[in-house]
């Protein structure tokens, strides 16, 4: 284990982290720039070019090796109507499930987690299992299907043979 680990510091494979050995063998191991030019395999122009870059990006407050991961959004993102909407149904008892089927019918994409966290927020509670039955009594819109392209008005607006495969 202790070889693998070695290797992984001593013989680095990613580029960065080959500049970040190479920088840190130079100013913390004190080897001069040509013993480690050629430990890690630069050539000693390169390896002063890589000194003075990140000496440089040092200088101006930045970071160049461990940057630190942009976090997501504060606060939600999801329309007043949407969310509306999604407890308007909510209140007529339909399941996460159902609103997000139904707000697809109306084409309106938004995912299962949202639509949970939005009635979260909102104060629902889980609905409780329902039965066969009681799932299938609740009416859901069906989604519009798209018209079926016309082959012979394809080719007279276009001038080109259409090829349309069915799936």
């Amino acid at each position: 284990m202790k070889f693998v680990i070695n290797g992984f510091f001593n013989k680095p494979i990613n580029t960065e982290q080959k500049r970040y050995e190479a920088l840190r063998a130079f100013y913390i191991d004190k080897l001069s720039a040509k013993q480690t030019a050629k430990k890690f395999g630069f050539t000693t122009a390169y390896f002063k070019k890589l000194q003075y870059q990140y000496a440089a990006e040092i200088k101006k407050g930045h970071n160049p090796f461990f940057i630190q991961k942009k976090k997501g959004p504060k606060k939600r993102s999801t329309n007043k109507k949407i969310i509306q909407q999604i407890v308007d149904l909510r209140k007529k008892n339909h399941s996460v499930g159902d609103i997000k089927t139904v707000l697809n019918a109306k084409g309106q994409q938004i995912s299962l987690v949202t639509i949970d966290n939005i009635l979260k927020d909102q104060g629902f509670a889980p609905l409780p299992r329902r039965t066969r039955k009681e799932r299938n009594s609740i009416a859901i819109p069906e989604k519009i299907k798209a018209p079926t392209p016309d082959i012979q008005q394809a080719v007279w607006l276009t001038g080109l043979p259409a090829v349309f495969l069915k799936g």
